[in-house]
């Protein structure tokens, strides 16, 4: 079991607020992944071997029941304003922890990266609060959306045990490595 904090450098207004201290990784009422800059707040994640919900598929990562969705698209060197969410009883398959070029366990999904945004930018019309600070993925060669500012998604230890196995689950859940706290 583990969480997510973003590390952010250099983050353009809107979101320069990123740029002090650790921000965490949630969900809000909407089901976008958000960053809040309280650690309390953070969602605990679990990575699973098979992902069932995509038909045994690969990796997924979720909440327990509630997976992270990437839904990409866009062009060749524009993203889509597509938020990612935590949806019940799905999850995209590929997205996994896996380490970075610095060894550090990280958020992966097919070679792209994640980016920060206000809700307003995405366009995420349905957002409770257009001034959330909302994940977005982009593809490899895509480039950030004005606004936004590229996060790393680190994995930090927050404790142990996945419950049951399968039982509300997206598959086995898995060992992987984190930060200490």
């Amino acid at each position: 079991m583990y969480a997510w904090t973003g590390l952010v450098i250099d983050a353009p207004d809107p979101v320069s607020a990123l740029n002090q201290g650790i921000w965490a990784v949630t969900s809000d009422t909407d089901g976008h992944l958000i960053l809040v800059d309280d650690r309390s707040q953070a969602s605990l994640f679990y990575q699973y071997t098979n992902n069932t919900s995509a038909g045994g598929q690969g990796p997924s990562v979720a909440t327990g029941t509630s997976g992270i969705v990437v839904t990409p698209g866009g062009t060749a060197t524009i993203p889509s304003s597509n938020t990612v969410d935590l949806s019940a009883g799905t999850a995209t398959a590929g997205v996994s922890i896996g380490d970075d070029a610095g060894d550090i366990p990280t958020l992966l999904f097919h070679g792209g990266s994640f980016t920060a945004c206000l809700a307003s930018t995405l366009n995420a019309d349905d957002a409770s609060d257009p001034d959330e600070i909302v994940l977005n993925f982009v593809a490899d060669g895509q480039r950030v959306l004005q606004g936004c500012a590229t996060v790393q998604l680190i994995s930090v230890c927050s404790g142990a045990g996945a419950g049951q196995d399968d039982v509300g689950a997206l598959g086995t859940a898995l060992n992987v490595l984190c930060q200490p706290n």
